[in-house]
């Protein structure tokens, strides 16, 4: 009985050894790994949500992690390489497609109509449109919107690791200045579209987006004879050869409905890459001579053409 037990002893580390070579070759443990957005490229951002979304390079289901403020947090995954995409997703205009993969993951919005009424519908039925985005669809405007990527993530088996993001603002406005508008009495409404806007943005980063989309918006009276609108919309592509332009539609007090198209594309494309753009037309003249029948259901012959010597 003494001799085994003393050569139990002796064997003990040996069986020790080997357990710990079986354990270091079995499938490791989920660990602890602290999220944290920072928002040095974004600091006015104030988002009650943040999402996480991890794209195991090994292949594998992707994991989505939600985060009460914009701080981050704690989250356990197991030890390994990812790409990983932060966003705000508290946003109730942004949807968001393609998430299961990492280059295909876009954010956008959903479509809706001239008057702004409606949901889904994209066109709305006799609306004259511009030569230049004669299909493009019509999209809500999006709120402002935060995200970033990375591709380069490393996971290991132990303690006190971070996974960092610098989420920035994948949005931008375009500001309308309509400066004298001439029998701005007589008109009951005005609603305006820009197109050649992005209908989609890449949440893994900014890139050329071959789909374009208008947005349609109020004009406000800015005081006297002038017009003031700002409009957030993703940020443009980088794709050459877009078009871009405005058009103003009017419903009159005597019932009549007139539009006019101007073409912005120069003044988008002097100040592109920046933040905000600032579109200027100088006068617009819209003649109340009559009534067409009013209401906001009309068809294309209830509309009449404005003609504009700021046409470019």
């Amino acid at each position: 009985m003494r001799y085994r037990i003393l050569l139990f002893i002796c064997l003990l580390p040996i069986l020790s050894c080997t357990h710990k070579e079986l354990c270091y070759d079995a499938p490791k443990g989920r660990v602890s790994v602290n999220v944290k957005f920072v928002w040095d490229r974004a600091p006015e951002a104030d988002p009650e949500q943040m999402s996480l979304y991890l794209y195991p390079l090994e292949g594998g289901e992707v994991e989505r992690f939600d985060f009460s403020g914009r701080e981050g947090g704690l989250i356990q995954i197991n030890p390994g390489e990812y790409r990983a995409i932060g966003f705000n997703s508290d946003r109730e205009t942004i949807l968001l497609k393609d998430f299961e993969d990492f280059h295909n993951f876009k954010a956008y919005t959903n479509e809706t109509d001239l008057e702004g009424v409606g949901i889904g519908s994209g066109i709305s039925s006799g609306v004259p449109r511009t030569i230049l985005a004669a299909d493009d669809p019509l999209v809500l405007a999006p709120e402002s919107f935060y995200s970033d990527a990375r591709e380069d993530i490393k996971i290991l088996p132990k303690a006190d690791q971070e996974i960092v993001l610098h989420p920035f603002d994948r949005t931008m406005t375009i500001t309308i200045d309509i400066r004298e508008v001439k029998n701005l009495s007589s008109i009951r409404r005005m609603r305006g579209t820009l197109s050649g806007l992005n209908r989609y943005i890449y949440l893994k980063g900014i890139e050329e987006n071959e789909y374009q989309a208008m947005i349609p918006f109020d004009l406000n009276k800015n005081g006297g004879t002038s017009l003031h609108e700002v409009v957030r919309t993703f940020a443009p592509t980088a794709k050459s050869g877009v078009k871009y332009s405005f058009s103003v539609y009017a419903w009159l007090a005597s019932g009549a409905r007139k539009y006019v198209h101007f073409d912005i594309t120069d003044q988008i494309m002097a100040q592109k890459g920046e933040k905000n753009i600032h579109v200027v037309i100088d006068k617009l003249d819209i003649r109340d001579d009559g009534g067409n029948g009013g209401g906001f259901n009309a068809s294309i012959n209830t509309w009449e053409d404005v003609y504009s010597s700021i046409w470019m």
